[in-house]
């Protein structure tokens, strides 16, 4: 984000909030908004910035059953199963602004909208001949109290929010309340979040003049203490809590509350960053049939890399608890609200593109190796390998081509990226990733095809 510079801006602003600030001015509590200058405007600060990213993108998925007619590959294409198309090659772009106004150095309201992701010929991204207007969205809006006097921050509005580190619980945009404390000389700092999810679960659906509960009313709470009072040992603790108020929907609706207790740890021994997460996740779930379903599950994420003079190694190792088909009275799969777990290229996808996971860790679990290298100042070069596998088997009841098997292997991905830094605000970058699937990942999917995935992803983009 930028600061910025405009000679006609206190002009542009004068006109349009003109009215608003003279009401004020002249109401009870003049004597407050006036700034000592007399110029309220002079006490505001005002950020503004941005990007604009265009790429293509071409995906072979090697997973398509040639064997399928006509009538299958329809089917397939009518219910929107896109991980069985063979090809897809497409460009889009992206342009993100934010706006933000800070006042006395103690308010600051933020506006982030987003225009995309806009797909070229497409006209139900608004990417076609004649369409406008339909790829609009709001990203953040939110009001934010930051006292200078005092180690409190507090927020309220649509902002970012992660329940840990790498997102495996949840890592999206939300609207809710954010609290914060820093205990000056302690360095220890505790937060507090309260978000609403789905608010349509009191409407009336068919319109008999009764409201419906078919739909989910959700509050989700996150607490969390970080310090690093033993240095260079840092800690974070966090409490995570997704209640469920529809206690009284209809049999068909599932109901569930769950509650995810989790710990961090990241250290620096020498030249070596390490770093660990640990998350227990439990609840109960009630689905038609299966009253007083029992949530019991895991995950975990450790890190370690080091920096050699000329190349940074990192390795990885994921997993996190998959449900067994058999178990009717308990689920052993790890919960999540909106994750996004990014590694790599296909499996994890942290680019777009082809995602075999959904960016969900649960029910997986992988081993990965990422090397970095600058070899001039303006390139960055990026290798990653990966094995990834199913922690729990696969239902394969329902399968076809697949019906004799229960393999884990969701297989082995190679990447190769590239960045190239044209200056400090653009840049031109280069992804490729190849994912030789395993006999988990056929069993899956139920196809009898046995070539690998692959994707290349090429852009630019322009901060500002």
């Amino acid at each position: 984000m930028t600061r910025t510079s405009i000679p006609s801006r206190r002009l542009l602003v004068r006109a349009a909030l003109a009215a608003a600030v003279a009401a004020f001015a002249l109401g009870p509590g003049a004597h407050v908004a006036r700034a000592q200058d007399g110029d309220i405007l002079d006490e505001i600060e005002w950020d503004i910035g941005g990007s604009l990213r265009v790429r293509g993108l071409y995906l072979a998925n090697g997973t398509l059953a040639e064997e399928l007619d006509f009538a299958q590959r329809l089917a397939l294409q009518v219910a929107n199963e896109n991980k069985i198309d063979a090809t897809q090659a497409f460009i889009d772009m992206r342009l993100r602004l934010f706006l933000q106004a800070t006042a006395y150095e103690e308010f600051t309201a933020h506006l982030g909208v987003e225009v995309g992701d806009l797909v070229f010929g497409d006209a139900g991204d608004g990417g076609d001949i004649g369409t406008d207007g339909i790829v609009f969205e709001n990203k953040h809006l939110y009001l934010e109290w930051h006292p200078k006097r005092y180690s409190v921050k507090a927020r309220a509005g649509l902002y970012a929010l992660q329940t840990d580190e790498h997102g495996i619980i949840l890592s999206d945009d939300v609207a809710g309340l954010h609290a914060e404390w820093e205990i000056l000389g302690a360095q220890t700092s505790l937060s507090l979040d309260f978000v609403k999810a789905v608010e349509n679960s009191r409407v009336d659906l068919d319109g008999d003049g009764i409201v419906d509960n078919d739909y989910n009313d959700r509050t989700i709470w996150l607490a969390a203490v970080s310090t690093s009072i033993t240095d260079p040992l840092t800690l974070r603790a966090f409490f995570a809590a997704d209640i469920d108020n529809t206690q009284d929907s209809p049999v068909d609706n599932i109901e569930q509350d769950i509650y995810w207790a989790g710990l961090e740890a990241r250290a620096r021994v020498g030249g070596i960053r390490l770093s660990a997460t640990g998350i227990y996740a439990f609840g109960k779930r009630t689905e038609t049939g299966l009253p007083g379903v029992h949530i019991r599950a895991w995950a975990v994420d450790a890190r370690a890399s080091y920096a050699f003079p000329f190349v940074t190694v990192e390795a990885i190792a994921g997993w996190a608890s998959g449900n067994d088909p058999d178990r009717l009275t308990t689920d052993e799969a790890f919960p999540t609200i909106s994750p996004f777990y990014a590694v790599s290229g296909i499996v994890y996808s942290n680019f777009g593109g082809f995602n075999a996971t959904g960016s969900d860790l649960s029910g997986t679990a992988h081993v990965t190796l990422r090397a970095r290298v600058t070899p001039v100042p303006w390139m960055d070069v990026e290798a990653v390998a990966l094995y990834a596998v199913f922690t729990s088997d696969r239902d394969v009841s329902d399968a076809v081509n697949r019906f004799d098997q229960n393999e884990r292997s969701l297989g082995t991905e190679f990447d190769l990226n590239f960045t190239f830094r044209l200056s400090d605000k653009f840049k031109i970058f280069a992804r490729g990733s190849v994912l030789l699937p395993g006999q988990g990942y056929y069993t899956e999917f139920d196809t009898k095809a046995t070539r690998q995935l692959s994707q290349v992803i090429v852009g630019a983009q322009l901060n500002f």
